[in-house]
């Protein structure tokens, strides 16, 4: 740490680590920061990495789920979710149950289900100040050729949006590598102001329109 606050933290470098101004200097908030920072990221660069191979170890199925409660909030009574009430997030600005009243009544969607909390699908992501943290998306869609899409919605995007989106990407891909009976599986990314703006009829056309954070075909 004393090489890396003599040699790396001040311009000019190096410096004097017994000098009055350094130590007065070493004391602000700002210089407690940047060397936290600096180490974490470093630390976290050593300690997390990508390997290994990919495999289904287990599946969720929502069918096989027991009943659970969810907060007294406003919700959607859905044919086509295997779940009696699609209850929003109080947090979305109403984004979560309009969409799913466009999954309900677009005609090529087979079914679809909201993965609340209980469901326990969730992703293991680096963020973008290098911790590692969970993501849980908000949606399965199945459409009626058998793709299952994982979907994000969102009413403002999120400093670690983008290694969210690249995470669940790659889960996708290495989901349908993996899986032996053909399924495939995509994301969309779906935010609330292009929703409201431009609201499909149908999933293809969504899928069609929405690409941010798609990797080019």
């Amino acid at each position: 740490m004393k090489t890396f606050l003599r040699e790396h933290l001040f311009t000019p470098a190096p410096v004097d680590l017994e000098d009055a101004v350094v130590l007065r200097n070493l004391s602000e908030p700002e210089a407690g920061k940047i060397l936290f920072d600096s180490f974490r990221a470093a630390i976290n660069a050593l300690t997390i990495q990508e390997a290994g191979t990919t495999r289904i170890e287990g599946r969720i199925r929502l069918r096989q789920m027991r009943p659970f409660r969810t907060e007294h909030r406003p919700y959607l009574a859905a044919k086509k979710s295997i779940f009696n009430r699609t209850v929003g997030e109080s947090g979305s600005g109403g984004l979560e149950l309009s969409f799913a009243a466009f999954l309900e009544a677009a005609p090529d969607v087979a079914a679809f289900a909201k993965n609340y909390l209980t469901v326990g699908f969730k992703l293991d992501y680096v963020k973008a100040g290098g911790d590692l943290s969970t993501y849980t998306p908000d949606f399965f869609v199945k459409t009626d050729d058998g793709t299952v899409w994982i979907v994000e919605t969102k009413g403002r995007e999120e400093l670690d949006l983008p290694q969210k989106m690249a995470r669940l990407r790659q889960w996708c891909e290495d989901a349908t590598g993996a899986e032996e009976n053909g399924t495939r599986y995509r994301f969309v990314y779906v935010d609330q102001d292009s929703f409201e703006q431009h609201l499909p009829q149908t999933f293809a056309s969504l899928a069609a329109s929405f690409t941010e954070y798609q990797a080019p075909e």
